[in-house]
């Protein structure tokens, strides 16, 4: 008879605490058991067979044996073997160095032990005094509980932002420790494990920071407390919640100075938190502004004159997903269009009448080193400097809307007004009364026109 299988020798007081639950290790027995009866196969035995052998089946990774214990004559101990088949090769399992110890639990061998839903087979011979084995008695199978079948009504729960929520109905398998869950982003691609839970009434899982409208597939198992793993639940699919529509139909629909009507088509999301409209200048700076969701148009002041800038808009929900930009609207707000000529009258300033037209009046500024000066309010797009002293001379002009609100000044208008040719002649000037003599005659003669001085 082979003796692959490492032999587990039990004491009486050992013995007894060998029940399914408390049993010391494989090491400490065989360390403070007692030296086992030795073995004499060559010697007839004459101890009978062994009676009312039972084994348990349904335990995790382990079987218990009982049987009655012989008290025909001197009983050393027993030898429990073990086959995978009836008519298989038996094997020592065991060697018990008490007579009246007539119970064993078979937990295997090494690390792996016994596996999981596998029989095996056990019979029992009781060991004399002198070594020589008593007959054989009948054989009896063992069975392992299985592993844990594949739990029921595994739910994954779509619609859920850049999350999938997952539940299952509890194991009723009393081996049962947890489970496992595994995911895929295909029915038939490779399920990977994400989560597993050591609890057997943990029957739900989040799976989080996933991404907007993304598509999985999970698989749920049990695990019993050996670490065993049943098969896993059919594939289950889910989709997370997509963001929403970058919004459409976005165009300017009005134009002033230092405002832009922005207008575009309500999305249709029901869940629709907000629009964001974002303003982008050529200089890199942007600036957004979040709306409600039941407007549809904006008006964005504060843009300076002949401005350029571009337009885009984005949708968000109630669960802060944003969607995409819209295409962008790119615009130059309305300019002045000041121009401006000298002349004989002074300087004429001229500037875009569409510019003019929803405005009350337009301030026009002489700019200067020492501040500014206001030259006139005009309510048509023309004005002129009749004043204008040779030299140079900075104009800028600042709308005033119906409301009281200023528009954006305009661009500022630098003008070199020549002085006037030399052989013009200067204005005639009045004889002041104190060049009258004090007898009341005429003050010297002077000539009815003088030149004035020249500028420059």
């Amino acid at each position: 008879m082979r003796h692959a299988t490492p032999i587990l020798v039990l004491s009486v007081g050992l013995a007894s605490a060998g029940c399914v639950s408390g049993l010391p290790s494989a090491a400490s027995l065989i360390e403070t058991a007692p030296e086992a009866p030795p073995i004499r196969e060559d010697l007839a035995g004459t101890l009978p067979a062994i009676e009312g052998l039972l084994a348990l089946s349904g335990e995790l990774r382990a079987i218990p044996l009982r049987w009655q214990p012989v008290l025909a004559g001197p009983v050393a101990g027993y030898l429990v073997e073990r086959a995978a088949s009836e008519d298989g090769e038996f094997e020592r399992a065991a060697v018990i160095a008490d007579g009246f110890v007539a119970r064993w639990v078979d937990r295997g061998a090494g690390s792996s032990g016994l596996l999981d839903g596998e029989t095996y087979h056990y019979r029992v011979r009781a060991i004399a005094e002198d070594g020589a084995l008593g007959a054989h008695g009948k054989v009896v199978p063992g069975t392992t509980a299985a592993l844990p079948e594949r739990p029921r009504r595994v739910r994954a729960i779509s619609g859920l932002p850049r999350r999938v929520a997952l539940s299952w109905d509890p194991s009723t398998d009393p081996t049962v420790a947890g489970y496992r869950v595994l995911r895929s982003p295909s029915a038939l691609g490779e399920f990977r494990l994400v989560a597993e839970l050591p609890d057997r009434f943990a029957t739900s899982w989040i799976d989080e920071g996933l991404g907007d409208l993304r598509v999985f597939y999970y698989r749920v198992s049990a695990i019993n407390a050996a670490g065993g793993t049943g098969d896993p639940s059919p594939p289950e699919r889910a989709v997370t919640k997509p963001e929403p529509l970058p919004p459409d139909g976005v165009e300017v629909e009005a134009l002033e100075l230092g405002r832009n009507r922005i207008v575009w088509r309500r999305n249709v999301e029901q869940d629709l938190a907000g629009y964001r409209v974002i303003r982008k200048h050529g200089d890199g700076r942007s600036l957004s502004t979040d709306l409600p969701p039941d407007q549809i148009e904006f008006v964005d002041e504060g843009l300076g004159a002949g401005e350029d800038v571009a337009y885009t808009m984005q949708a968000f929900d109630r669960d802060a997903l944003v969607s995409g930009d819209s295409g962008p609207v790119v615009v130059s707000s309305v300019a002045y269009g000041l121009a401006g000529t000298v002349t004989r009258d002074g300087v004429i300033l001229v500037w875009d009448p569409a510019a003019q037209s929803p405005l009350a009046e337009t301030r026009v500024l002489l700019l200067g080193a020492f501040g500014d000066e206001e030259l006139g309010r005009v309510k048509e797009a023309r004005f002129v400097d009749h004043e204008a002293a040779p030299g140079p001379r900075r104009y800028q002009l600042v709308g005033l809307r119906p409301d009281g609100s200023e528009a954006p000044s305009s661009t500022r208008l630098e003008l070199q007004v020549p002085p006037p040719p030399a052989d013009e002649p200067s204005a005639a000037v009045e004889i002041p009364p104190d060049l009258v003599g004090e007898a009341g005659a005429a003050a010297p003669e002077m000539p009815a026109r003088i030149r004035g001085p020249d500028p420059r």
